[in-house]
């Protein structure tokens, strides 16, 4: 992975936003290993990002829509998490879901854009497997800086590319995620 490209470290949202190269610009891939500590914990893992999430932050997390595109098979959006205590983003994410994978009634609440999809995973019992494909630092656009509210664009951020797969390996999910430069306290008030 140490030669690939931002387009390719960008998935769904190149998908979502043909200026992805612009918006993911000096992405590199980094090894594992070599991501820092905090992020290091919140996405070296084979879980879900929500629920890893909420378990860091002791805090429901909520889903915030920034963009969408619904079609019959798939659903693709641009969004952040939110810890459900204080509103505060804790990821910018793009994703791609295969509705074709999911019960019909997990289908309709991840087509309603209201509860993430780690959640909807839970609540439904549906097995999967995560399978990073890669972590990468980048620099902050300015319009991932203004979607995690941040103060600026150009501070260094972490993330990961990331595959939720059915027991069989049917795609479920396509992810990328974005922590922010500094992670929220953790600390319930």
């Amino acid at each position: 992975m140490p030669n690939e490209k931002p387009l390719d470290l960008a998935g769904p949202l190149a998908d979502l936003h043909s200026d992805a190269l612009l918006l993911m610009p000096d992405a590199i891939s980094v090894p594992g290993d070599a991501v820092p500590m905090p992020f290091h914990e919140l996405l070296v893992h084979r879980s879900d990002m929500t629920s890893t999430l909420s378990r860091f932050h002791g805090s429901a997390i909520q889903l915030q829509v920034l963009q969408q595109t619904i079609e019959p098979t798939n659903i693709l959006r641009a969004v952040v998490l939110r810890r459900c205590r204080d509103n505060q983003p804790v990821e910018y994410g793009a994703i791609r879901i295969f509705l074709k994978h999911f019960p019909d009634d997990a289908a309709e609440i991840l087509r309603a854009g209201t509860t993430p999809l780690g959640t909807v995973l839970t609540d439904f019992n549906i097995p999967y497997i995560s399978n990073p494909l890669g972590f990468f630092r980048m620099h902050t656009s300015i319009e991932i800086a203004n979607s995690m509210e941040l103060d600026s664009s150009g501070d260094v951020v972490y993330g990961r590319r990331n595959r939720h797969l059915t027991p069989s390996g049917d795609v479920l999910a396509d992810i990328l995620e974005i922590l922010p430069p500094v992670i929220p306290a953790r600390n319930v008030d």
